[in-house]
């Protein structure tokens, strides 16, 4: 045992002398300390300065829809009568709150957003129009074709040259500007962030994205409904119209019988009087059929609800002289400590040798 203290005492001791050296080293070599400091505090400066700064657009938004036991199933049979099946509608969970984050930042909704228009500095402008005049396009800077060219509002008229153009566009707003996540692990609400060099490009393109999203995600969400709604109504229209010739061809009947009764002529009464009584009967019907069925799209469609939005002026997220000169010297104070004891270690390695 005491061979074992022993021997666990002299380990210590050895740890402290060497963690001791090492102090005294570092101590007595301060000056390359304060170099490196000054040096890398020069540097951070600089760089507040040349970097220009940043803004910041945050949008957080919430999905709410109805839930697979809405009243769908109270409304499935709503146009069994014309062969038409409600109880499909409730859907799958297609448009997820994780697939949302992927729909945000998919070609389709990023291009509808850049290819929106906006009122920016008084001026009515496509959104990639801003941003091809913006200092965000300095890949293409020096390209004379790309640099002049500017996109119509129609994408039917679109050229080869813009197509491969926004389509780069796209790429680098996303890989650069675009930030799409969960604000936390545990929550449900989505953050759209941009942040760029262009105050007006990242509100404008959070908000747009938004505005896409929402009318592709109701659009898709809400087809069958919709279908629904236009499939119902079309029938309604059509016995509304049957119920106004038969009920015409009553009318004119009785004006041609005036008082005249035969057998004949009442049968033949009574024949339409029976369309007219069935084509209401129908008619009511179709009528509370195609009420449901307007409920039943109103359940169905989800809300996209936005719980802040941007708002001028941004965050501005920037280098300050200030913080350029802590982070520096405080960088250079690091790189210092690790490089003088490297070279510690190494010269005490030779010297042993």
């Amino acid at each position: 045992m005491s061979q074992n203290n022993s021997g666990e005492d002299i380990t210590l001791s050895q740890v402290l002398t060497r963690i001791g050296e090492i102090k005294d080293y570092m101590l007595t070599r301060w000056k390359r300390f304060a170099l490196f400091a000054l040096v890398f505090a020069l540097a951070g400066i600089t760089l507040s300065f040349l970097l220009k700064p940043k803004y910041k657009a945050v949008l957080t938004f919430v999905l709410e829809e109805s839930k697979n036991d809405s009243p769908l199933s109270a409304y499935a049979g709503i146009a069994s009568q014309f062969g038409f099946d409600l109880g499909s509608l409730s859907g799958s969970n297609v448009f997820s709150e994780d697939n949302l984050t992927e729909l945000l930042s998919s070609r389709k909704i990023v291009e509808e957003a850049l290819l929106n228009k906006n009122n920016i500095n008084g001026k009515e402008q496509l959104l990639v129009n801003h941003f091809m005049d913006s200092p965000l396009l300095n890949k293409w800077a020096d390209d004379e074709l790309l640099g002049t060219t500017r996109f119509p509002a129609s994408r039917d008229s679109f050229t080869t040259v813009q197509d491969s153009l926004l389509f780069e566009i796209f790429t680098l707003v996303t890989e650069k500007y675009l930030t799409v996540k969960n604000v936390s692990a545990k929550s449900t609400i989505l953050l759209v962030e941009c942040l760029s060099k262009d105050e007006q490009f990242s509100k404008h393109l959070v908000e747009n994205l938004m505005k896409s999203v929402t009318d592709f995600y109701i659009s898709n969400k809400t087809q069958r409904a919709r279908e629904t709604v236009a499939f119902v109504k079309g029938r309604t229209d059509s016995i509304a119209g049957a119920l106004a010739s038969a009920e015409l061809r009553l009318a004119k009947f009785k004006d041609s019988r005036h008082a005249t009764i035969r057998a004949e002529g009442y049968m033949e009464e009574l024949r339409l009087t029976r369309d007219v009584q069935i084509l209401n009967a129908m008619y009511a019907e179709a009528v509370k059929n195609l009420e449901l069925s307007k409920v039943t799209l109103l359940n169905q469609t989800p809300l996209i609800q936005v719980i802040d939005n941007p708002i001028l002026p941004l965050e501005v997220v920037e280098i300050t002289p200030l913080k350029g000169i802590i982070f520096g010297a405080l960088i250079g104070l690091v790189l210092a400590f690790f490089w003088l004891l490297v070279k510690k270690i190494a010269d005490d390695a030779v010297a042993v040798g």
